[in-house]
Parts: C-alpha cells; structure tokens; sequence
C-alpha cells in the first residue's frame, strides 16, 4: 500500500519513533515519541487502541502534519491518558482552538510546546483565553511563532488572571517594545478592567452565599485529606492508650514484687485482667506520615485589592511565573527598561528569576542589561543568599 493515502510519509529521523517503558515490563510504555512521519487520523486511532491499557504521560509529535480529524482525535487521546507532557513542535496546522481545548478542564497538561505552529496575533485570543483559566499548565513554549507584539498582549492578558504558568518562552516570536511594555504590565501591580471588577463582584456575592469553592476564595498553606486526619487521630488515640495501659502495668508489676519479696526471683509475674490484654495487644501500630495536598491556585479577583486614584482597584502582578523568554525578538532599550521597573516593583525573594533578552536590540553591554540581571539576583533564593554574604 506504499504511497497511497495521506499516512504514508517519508521518515526525516533516524529514529522516528521513539517508546520510553518503566522497568523491563514491555507493557508499560509512559512515553511516545513520533519524529518526520505523517500523523493522520488512522495512525492516530492505532495510537487510541493501542495505548489503552497503559497510562501515558509524556507524547511528542515533532513535524508529523496534524491537521484537522488528527488533532481532534490527539485531543481525545490527552484526555483519556491523562497526558502531562505534550510536544507539538513543527505542526503548521495545529489550530488554536484545539489547542484551546487541550488547555480545557478535561486535560491535565502540565507542559507544552508548540514551536513552529504557525500561531500569530490575531489567531491567539481563544488560545489565551483558555490559558487564563487554565490551572494545570506550567511550562508554555510558543517559540518562532509571528505571534508579534499583538500575540504578546494576548499572553499579557491571560497573565492577569493565570496563577499557576511558571515559564512562558517567546522566543524568535517578532515581539517589539509594546509587546515587552504589554507584558511588564501584568508583572507589577496593575489596575482591574470594567469586566474584571463585575466579575470581581460576582464571586464576592457568591462567597457571601457560601456557592464558592473553598479553594477559589482563599489561598492556604497545604492542608490534610479528611482521611489523613482521621488516620493520624486514631494513631494519637493509640499511642495515648498503649502510654496508659503501659504505666498501669508497671505499677501493678511493682505491687506484686513488694507482696512477694520472700518469693524466688526467678519466678515471673504474669499482669492480671486488663494487663494481660494488653501484653498480647503487640507492638504500636507504625506511624504514617502525613500526605499533603498542594493548594489550587490562587483567583487573583478575590486576593486583596487597593483602592488608588479615581475608584480603581489595583491588584498585586503576577509572581508565579519565574522564566520569562524574550530572546531573538525587536526588543530595544525601551522595552528592557519596563521589564526592569517591573522586576523591581516585584519586591525581593517573590516573582520572575530569569528573563533571557540576548539577540535584540539592546547591546550586551547595556547598563539596563546588568541592571536587570542584579534585580533579577535578589528574587533568587541561592544567588541572594550569596549576595547577602
């Protein structure tokens, strides 16, 4: 069947596919590799049958031609495996509104990549709009994509409201100065849109209902499952019964050795009646550690607000993204400049740690260059703590 149907690709890889097991159970296959051949919808549907009874978690599809039904189908197949590394670099075809709905509830991804999709500015809105609601996804990359700096205002955009992304790389995207400024923005405090504070409102009124989720009102260090909690208070209740039981036997133990001086010491004392039990009770059952669950994140319209000016709220910027990649861009000594004041209203030891800006059009010699990477030293932990000293 050599060269009929759109399946049939020349291979651009030496290895151009690539199955990662755990162990030596061939059964057992977490990751899936595809490099240079044609993905369509029949050899996605081989991969739905044949990864069934295995539970993936890592798929990268470098240059395999998804289009249409076979993006459809990979979309259900991220679902069913519960995919948490996806990689869909060199995939021209890729819509953005499917990639919308990998970014859905019903998927869990917690890394990216669409290198070379094809994605620009005006194709990004429903991709962000995903993004700002995702709380799953870490690592975005949308590297040498003409996202420009429209694509970039979008990814601002979804930034306000975005707590959980930690790296977002744009690498080779043509994104310029307003771009840059778009995206320092959303890094400090900034002020909340019309929409935002009706929204804002809503979810106030729903907290004061009691409608809302716990987890959506409050941010909270990591908290114990109901069942943990009950698992560590029967292990308190034991351990407190087995200390009782156990000084009630030696004082009984001690009474009886006093009653029987004149006895021969190689005689033992057996414990009567509830001691007795005690004795064949055996050892204190082994104390389990607690499982600590990790907080969701945080819904920035019901964090804590600040009123300035002419009634407006301002919120404190996104701290939770740490990588910020610029490099390769149109960025000039004007857009550096607001990444730096951004950096810098962010506080020590909270928010970004790196940004890479090497390849625009600011010098290497720039004094905004050094600038922001001291700035950018006291938000990291290990390299403050060598400052300090």
């Amino acid at each position: 069947e050599e060269g009929e149907g759109e399946g049939h690709a020349t291979p651009t890889s030496p290895h151009p596919v690539l199955l990662e097991g755990v162990g030596e159970d061939p059964h057992v296959i977490r990751s899936v590799a595809i490099r240079g051949w044609l993905v369509d919808s029949r050899v996605m549907k081989v991969l739905q049958e044949g990864l069934q009874s295995t539970q993936l978690s890592s798929l990268s599809l470098w240059n395999t031609g998804l289009a249409g039904q076979s993006i459809v189908l990979l979309v259900q197949l991220a679902e069913q495996q519960k995919l948490r590394s996806l990689t869909l670099d060199g995939n021209a075809g890729t819509s953005p509104d499917h990639v919308a709905e990998l970014l859905s509830k019903k998927c869990c991804l917690e890394s990216l990549s669409l290198k070379c999709c094809g994605l620009s500015g005006p194709s990004c809105p429903s991709l962000c709009r995903a993004l700002s609601d995702n709380k799953t996804l870490l690592s975005l990359d949308l590297s040498c994509n003409r996202l420009c700096d429209e694509g970039a205002g979008h990814m601002a955009s979804a930034l306000r409201l975005n707590r959980c992304l930690v790296s977002l790389v744009l690498v080779d995207c043509g994104v310029g100065d307003e771009g840059a400024r778009l995206l320092a923005q959303v890094l400090k405090p900034f002020a909340l849109c019309h929409d935002e504070v009706v929204a804002r409102r809503k979810l106030l009124s729903l907290r004061r209902k009691g409608n809302l989720e716990e987890s959506e009102v409050d941010s909270a260090p990591p908290r114990l499952s109901a069942k943990t909690l009950r698992a560590e208070k029967q292990d308190k209740h034991t351990r407190s019964s087995s200390r009782k039981g156990d000084a009630k036997k030696e004082d009984k133990n001690k009474k009886e050795e006093k009653g029987k001086k004149g006895s021969d010491s190689s005689k033992s004392v057996k414990p009567k009646g509830k001691d007795s039990k005690l004795s064949k009770r055996g050892p204190d059952p082994p104390i389990t550690s607690p499982k600590l669950e990790a907080p969701e994140p945080v819904n920035p319209l019901l964090g804590p607000v600040e009123e300035k000016g002419a009634g407006q709220l301002f919120v404190p910027g996104n701290l939770s993204l740490l990588n910020l990649g610029l490099a390769c861009n149109s960025i000039s000594e004007e857009g550096v400049s607001c990444v730096l004041e951004a950096v810098r209203e962010q506080g020590q030891a909270q928010g970004l740690i790196r940004v890479t800006l090497h390849c625009n059009q600011v010098p290497p010699s720039s004094p905004l260059l050094v600038e922001l990477e001291e700035a950018l030293a006291t938000h990291n932990p290990l390299l403050s703590k060598q400052l300090d000293t």
